[in-house]
């Protein structure tokens, strides 16, 4: 897809595939981190929470107990949180400057620049979730235009996806 300004515009996006569930409350001096699975809803014990800083410098850690609840310490420094069980690991941008539960991501937006045009909002849909080597992807995606509160399809026209291995050079 292009822009009027004829620049292609680009697409990424990173999936997890985990149990891992996470949800946190903040005060000044600590945050209360829940792990539960995703699959049952009940609390995960023993996960490993590590936070590390912006330049990916390991800053604390800490387990979660029984009722998967671990408390760890608020610095300035915190961005990311990485929780691990086994195999199982997720990763997450972790701001505590905003006083919000994680778990729910709400359709805000924002933006520094001016909007004078809409914005393009694809959403891709697959038939099943887990593919096998060799399985066929069937892909089906919308295009819709979007500004301020106003949403509307897009009119129809040919938009190129490429889908690349990122262990191929």
């Amino acid at each position: 897809m292009s822009s009027k300004s004829g620049l292609k515009r680009c697409v990424q996006s990173v999936v997890q595939l985990t149990d891992i569930g996470l949800a946190w409350k903040l005060s000044d001096k600590k945050t209360w981190v829940y792990a539960y699975s995703l699959e049952t809803g009940k609390p995960l014990e023993n996960v490993t929470l590590s936070m590390y800083g912006e330049d990916a410098t390991l800053l604390h850690t800490r387990k979660t107990n029984p009722q998967g609840i671990a408390e760890i310490p608020n610095t300035k420094l915190d961005r990311h949180l990485i929780a691990t069980r086994a195999a199982d690991q997720f990763a997450i941008t972790y701001d505590n400057s905003l006083s919000t539960v994680s778990m729910w991501r709400f359709p805000v937006d924002f933006s520094w620049d001016e909007q004078i045009n809409w914005q393009h909002k694809v959403q891709l849909i697959t038939d099943r979730n887990l593919y096998r080597p060799g399985e066929t992807v069937r892909l089906k995606g919308v295009v819709r235009q979007h500004l301020d509160n106003q949403l509307q399809l897009s009119p129809s026209k040919k938009i190129q996806l490429s889908i690349r291995d990122p262990a191929q050079p």
